[in-house]
C-alpha cells in the first residue's frame, strides 16, 4: 500500500509541475498580458478553483498516510520520513499563485493610474495622487515582490516594462506638478504655450500631460520656472491688494461741509 501511495504521489507531483510550468509561462512570462490586466487577474481567480482541487487531493493523500501509519510505534516520525513529494510541490504552487495574484493586482492598479495620468485633462489632474501611486508601485516592486524570489525572477521581463513606465511617468509628473498651482492664471498658460510653440493649445481647456510632453515641455525648465515664480509673486500681490480693498469696503467715510472762516 505504501508503494502505491508513493507512486500515486509521484504521478500527482508530475501533474502539479506541468500545471506550474504552464502557469508560469502564461502569467509570469507573457508581456502581452499587460494590455489586459483585468482579464488576467480574473483568470487567476478562476485558477484558484483548479488549485483548490489539487489541494483536496494532497490532503486526501496525507490523511490516507496517517491512517497507514497510525498503528506504528512512532507514526509522526514515520510520516516525516515518508513525506509526500506532491505535498511540497503543491505548497510551492500555492505560494506562486498567491504572489502572482498580488503582482497582477498591483499591475492593474498601475494601469488604471497611468491611464488617469495621461487621459485626464491636465488642469483637472491630481498630481499628488499620481505621485503617491508611483511610490506605492515602487514600494511593491522593490520591497514586497522580492519576498518570493521565484515569482520576482520569472516576472522580470514584465516588471522591467513596468519599471520603465513608472520611471517615465515619474519624470514628467515631477516636472509639471508645479504647473498645477493655483497661482498660474490663463495669461501664464498663454506664455507657456508660446514658449513651447503650441499655439493651438491656447484654445483648448482639456489639454493633457501627453500633449505637453509631445511639445517637449521638459526642455524649457528654466523659462517655465521663471513663469511660475512670476505667477507666485503676482498672486501674493493680488492677495494683498484684495485684503486692502476688503478693508476699505468696511470703512465708512463721512463727508462734512468745509467750515468757512
Amino acid at each position: 500500500m505504501e508503494k502505491i501511495m508513493k507512486s500515486s504521489s509521484t504521478v500527482l507531483s508530475k501533474k502539479i509541475k506541468a500545471f506550474e510550468k504552464k502557469y508560469v509561462e502564461t502569467y509570469l512570462h507573457d508581456e502581452s498580458r499587460l494590455d489586459d490586466c483585468g482579464d488576467t487577474l480574473e483568470e487567476l481567480f478562476k485558477r484558484s478553483k483548479a488549485i483548490h482541487e489539487i489541494r483536496s487531493k494532497v490532503i486526501l493523500y496525507r490523511e490516507f498516510l496517517k491512517l497507514l501509519y497510525e498503528n506504528e510505534e512512532k507514526p509522526e516520525e514515520k510520516m516525516a520520513q515518508n513525506k509526500l513529494s506532491c505535498a511540497e510541490d503543491f505548497e510551492n504552487l500555492q505560494e506562486i499563485h498567491k504572489h502572482s495574484i498580488r503582482l497582477w493586482k498591483i499591475l492593474l492598479y498601475w494601469k488604471k493610474r497611468r491611464q488617469m495620468c495621461y487621459n485626464t485633462p491636465f488642469l483637472n489632474l491630481d498630481t499628488q495622487m499620481i505621485i503617491k501611486s508611483i511610490h506605492k508601485v515602487m514600494k511593491y516592486l522593490d520591497d514586497k515582490l522580492p519576498q518570493h524570489e521565484f515569482v520576482q525572477r520569472q516576472s522580470r521581463r514584465i516588471c522591467k516594462k513596468i519599471y520603465q513606465q513608472v520611471h517615465e511617468t515619474n519624470l514628467i509628473i515631477e516636472f509639471v506638478k508645479d504647473l498645477r498651482k493655483d497661482s498660474l492664471q490663463n495669461r501664464h498658460w498663454m506664455q507657456i504655450f508660446d514658449l513651447i510653440k503650441a499655439p493651438h493649445l491656447k484654445t483648448q481647456n482639456k489639454f493633457t500631460i501627453v500633449e505637453l510632453r509631445e511639445y517637449n515641455i521638459q526642455n524649457y525648465k528654466e523659462d517655465i520656472h521663471h513663469i511660475i515664480e512670476h505667477a507666485n509673486t503676482e498672486a501674493k500681490y493680488e492677495t494683498i491688494f484684495k485684503c486692502i480693498c476688503d478693508e476699505w469696503e468696511k470703512l465708512e467715510l463721512k463727508i462734512i461741509p468745509f467750515k468757512d472762516t
